[in-house]
């Protein structure tokens, strides 16, 4: 069994019960709105996600003692952000185009399920709130030597300043503490036309091994101009 999800400080649960709210209530009315029945089938799927999401961080808060992990946490970047996709498409709440470009290839990084669902959540749910004349989000991975990068950027105004001590907010400040307990990290880059682009590098493992391919890892240029490439293409 996987292990239960528990949290060092509650108040990153009671942040991540808020985020989830959010989406019980995006995804209701889109429900509302939308005849299709095969869209209608995805928002039912993230509901049902989103409460089961939901009741796991109660549980977890309620714990008195979380009991220590005891199996690694680890998920194929590129396969687990492809599954999230119809509960992602509920958290932008209708209101953001959803993009992937995927091509970290397989292997296994140091971050659970749960943890990754928090970081695009987070990431997504900030768009919506404080990206100004946001209209898409693209996420993208990419494979360098032994490390994996996710990145996501916003074609918004974003509110958040550059420098490090800027980003004073609680779910930046935890989606780097998460970023380091995996061994990787967390860059922030306003863009110049605009927007906001977040990379989380994260080691991989395929076959057991660390290992990577040639591709070479983003830059700061290639952050930095992500607005370049539009996000809803």
């Amino acid at each position: 069994m996987p292990p239960q999800m528990s949290f060092s400080n509650p108040r990153d649960g009671v942040h991540d019960l808020r985020n989830i709210l959010g989406v019980v209530a995006s995804a209701t009315r889109l429900l509302e709105e939308t005849q299709e029945a095969q869209r209608r089938r995805e928002l039912l799927a993230s509901l049902e996600t989103a409460v089961r999401r939901g009741g796991e961080i109660c549980n977890a808060l309620l714990r008195a003692q979380a009991e220590p992990e005891t199996e690694a946490k680890q998920c194929d970047l590129d396969s687990a952000i492809g599954d999230l996709m119809p509960f992602l498409r509920a958290v932008t709440g209708g209101d953001l185009a959803l993009s992937l470009d995927l091509a970290a290839g397989q292997g296994e990084v140091p971050m659970s399920l749960d943890d990754l669902e928090t970081v695009l959540v987070e990431l997504i749910t900030n768009t919506r709130k404080h990206a100004v004349g946001a209209h898409g989000v693209r996420i993208r991975t990419r494979r360098a030597g032994d490390t994996d990068w996710l990145m996501i950027a916003d074609d918004g105004h974003a509110q958040i300043a550059r420098q490090r001590p800027s980003y004073s907010g609680h779910g930046l400040l935890r989606l780097e503490r998460l970023a380091r307990g995996a061994g990787g990290s967390l860059k922030v880059r306003k863009l110049p036309g605009g927007g906001l682009a977040v990379a989380l590098s994260l080691p991989v493992r395929t076959d057991g091994r660390r290992q990577g391919s040639a591709c070479p890892s983003p830059t700061p240029e290639e952050m930095y101009h992500e607005d370049r490439q539009p996000v809803t293409a």
